[in-house]
């Protein structure tokens, strides 16, 4: 199953790149298409692409901490929806993701901080 994924990463990844009009903005709308169809690993490296050009995207770092989550990057996952509150501290949304990360690290404290402050 790693092999096909590898057998369409790469291609995808080379047809995206080389779209006539492909501008680096695009690596966002890239990341949510990659893991709308479950394509974890290029929607990783997508939502990371688009953050190395605008960091000051929050929305791309809570995309790419739902993704971490999804792959059980627990840590990883917070570390990203913390940026991501970080850029836009009231966000119920981002809090709401962050709380279930730390619910999934049995940080129960923490998951109830982020869950009362979203309410």
């Amino acid at each position: 199953m790693k092999n096909l994924a590898t057998l369409f990463y790469i291609p995808a990844l080379i047809f995206f790149c080389s779209c006539p009009g492909f501008t680096e903005e695009d690596w966002y709308e890239k990341g949510l298409y990659f893991n709308r169809t479950g394509q974890y690993e290029m929607a990783l490296d997508a939502f990371s692409r688009d953050l190395e050009n605008n960091p000051a995207n929050p929305n791309a770092w809570n995309n790419r901490g739902a993704v971490h989550y999804g792959l059980k990057n627990y840590q990883q996952a917070v570390r990203d929806y913390t940026r991501a509150l970080e850029l836009k501290p009231d966000s119920p949304p981002y809090l709401i993701n962050r709380g279930a990360a730390w619910f999934k690290l049995s940080e129960f404290d923490k998951t109830l901080a982020d869950y009362s402050r979203a309410i």
